[in-house]
């Protein structure tokens, strides 16, 4: 195996990028600048050439893993994950996963709503669709989105400050014929409508 230090053009970094080359090809890691090795070679996919404070980055042995590290090395959080790709900011804000609840975090990497949903959606015009109290069937992947993987629970809404827009009393079921999930509570129901509204029905029997 061969080793080499990939160019830095700023001398502000903390880490430095290098390349080993193995029998299956190049893997990174980054070195600190007195050249102690701060992320082994070949842990992670997706490196890049220089870290502007946090990156998220794939576990090369386990890539439905992705993992947000700092200018430091360290881990952070785990970021949810579809399938082998991670979680995207939508409205600021971007899905975590710690012992398979979802919570979010700003840009800053700072936890806005702690981990403590079974499930959770994308936020949309400020608002997300919440499940607590589900099983998860499948623990092999973290596509908590992937409704098969989980059983029971209730539905709710949060705000993105995390206070409770609708409370956590309702059960979830897919309608084709409008294609989209409705959330029932007897004899309410409401649907979270591609505007962003959410739109509430009462059925008197």
């Amino acid at each position: 195996m061969s080793l080499s230090i990939l160019p830095i053009s700023a001398q502000k970094n903390k880490l430095i990028r290098f390349c080993m080359e193995t029998p299956n090809g190049s893997v990174y890691g980054y070195l600190n600048k007195e050249g102690d090795t701060i992320v082994q070679a070949g842990k992670y996919n997706n490196l890049p050439e220089r870290i502007k404070k946090t990156v998220i980055v794939q576990y090369t042995d386990e890539l439905t893993k992705w993992i947000m590290i700092n200018d430091n090395g360290l881990e952070m959080y785990q970021i949810y994950a579809f399938g082998e790709e991670p979680d995207s900011f939508n409205e600021g804000l971007m899905r975590i996963i710690r012992h398979d609840k979802v919570g979010f975090i700003n840009r800053k990497g700072q936890v806005i709503i702690p981990p403590g949903y079974c499930q959770a959606t994308p936020f949309f015009k400020g608002k997300s669709i919440v499940n607590v109290n589900a099983v998860k069937v499948d623990k092999s992947t973290t596509d908590t989105q992937n409704s098969t993987l989980w059983e029971g629970g209730k539905w709710g809404v949060i705000d993105k400050k995390g206070n409770v827009v609708k409370p956590f009393d309702y059960t979830r079921v897919w309608n084709d014929s409008i294609e989209t999930y409705i959330y029932k509570k007897r004899e309410e129901m409401f649907i979270f409508t591609k505007k962003g509204k959410i739109t509430t029905f009462t059925f008197i029997n």
